[in-house]
């Protein structure tokens, strides 16, 4: 099987904000989506696992907390084997914790099981791989005492070439997880055309790219198979191995922020089938997708509106005028008027040892230590004074528009 044509995470340099902030805690899915709550939510009453098939994650501050175990079904290593980490940033998308590094994911109280399933050198997942995957989830579930609550395959491909027996396969798969009460997230591909196969198979949350307008992404598979749209254009993520801040775009980071969500929903309202989570996961107008509204239709509201909004950093505080190598006062302007082409100008006060400088549209017009200043001007858009003297820096400017003339 195949993985879709656009690539799996693009990333831009660093943003601005880095050097104002380690970690980025407050991303752009999340604030699209209205699920900023949960990176405030306490512990829930039963801790649900996020089961991930994919191409393995890397440890790094983001994951080392959330993942559980790395297994491989074909053996080897059970690191991401991908160039471009796919496996790690899914997981980092849907839970990061918060510690300071990196990005705060979807739910940083996740757990995560990493079960790789795509083969080095590759970008091809086989239908044996894919059903190998979930049934190393539904194993862990069953026999190893972790609650697998939500299967992610952010990896995926077009439904051409696919062969009955693979596709039987999968929905042989995909329908033994449900009946386990295991919730199956897929993205629905990069590609702009139909939706992708596992997400267009039945019993499987198939999830689109959105903009931040809400309209599809350009790269974004659609098709009636969509169940919801989130973010996946733009969005905030944590660079390996550096953490830094960067750009991510495709619709398997936007499944990776579903998938977290849904997993953080069966958690702290555990006794909810897996089609009731989804339901009200899938219930919000349009189908964008609405984490806060989920967890209203779940009877979650106390949770979302426990939410604190954090507080805006303090504002800078100017730095202190040293008077001897600066001028730090502004002039003050007692009265303006303006005859015809005579522009009158009074300062309320002359500090002694400074002239003023005045320029009209950014010509210098005057320099002179006179209180009354007089022009003539016959239009203007800004007339502009501040106080110079040899050797100081000048004080900041003064600007006069045409309104504030008499």
């Amino acid at each position: 099987m195949k993985l879709a044509p656009l690539a799996a995470v693009l990333l831009v340099g660093a943003s601005a904000a880095k050097a104002e902030a380690s970690e980025l805690t407050m991303t752009a899915q999340a604030v699209f989506a209205r699920g900023e709550f949960l990176t405030q939510a306490p512990a829930p009453p039963s801790q649900g696992v996020l089961c991930l098939v994919d191409s393995g994650v890397d440890v790094n501050p983001d994951t080392e907390s959330i993942v559980l175990s790395r297994e491989s079904v074909l053996g080897g290593t059970a690191d991401d084997v991908t160039a471009y980490n796919h496996g790690t940033y899914v997981a980092m998308v849907a839970g990061a914790s918060a510690n300071g590094w990196g990005m705060v994911g979807a739910w940083p109280g996740l757990s995560v099981l990493s079960v790789r399933a795509l083969p080095e050198g590759t970008d091809n997942l086989s239908g044996d791989a894919y059903r190998d995957g979930i049934l190393s989830c539904r194993q862990a579930k069953r026999s190893r005492g972790l609650d697998v609550k939500v299967i992610e395959l952010a990896l995926g491909g077009p439904m051409e070439g696919r062969t009955p027996a693979e596709l039987a396969d999968l929905n042989e798969a995909i329908a033994r997880a449900r009946a386990d009460e295991i919730s199956v997230v897929s993205a629905a591909g990069n590609d702009g055309g139909p939706v992708n196969v596992p997400a267009a198979l039945p019993g499987v949350l198939a999830v689109a790219a959105a903009a931040r307008d809400g309209g599809l992404c350009a790269f974004s598979s659609r098709g009636a198979e969509v169940d919801v749209t989130a973010l996946g254009c733009g969005m905030d993520v944590a660079q390996v191995p550096n953490g830094d801040a960067g750009i991510g775009e495709s619709t398997s980071l936007a499944s990776a922020y579903v998938a977290g969500v849904l997993t953080a929903l069966r958690s702290f309202r555990p006794d909810l089938t897996a089609a009731q989570a989804e339901a009200a996961l899938a219930s919000s107008p349009g189908g964008r997708f609405d984490a806060a509204a989920a967890f209203r239709a779940a009877g979650l509201g106390s949770l979302v509106d426990a939410y604190v909004p954090p507080q805006p950093p303090p504002a800078p505080q100017p730095a202190a005028c040293n008077a001897a190598t600066a001028i730090c006062v502004s002039p003050r302007v007692s009265r303006a008027t303006k005859h015809g082409r005579r522009v009158t100008i009074r300062l309320a006060t002359m500090p002694k040892g400074v002239k003023t400088l005045v320029r009209v549209d950014g010509r210098r017009r005057y320099e002179g230590r006179s209180k009354r200043i007089v022009l003539k001007v016959r239009r203007f858009k800004t007339i502009s004074l501040r106080f110079v003297a040899k050797g100081r820096t000048p004080s900041a400017a003064v600007v006069l528009r045409p309104r504030q003339f008499r």
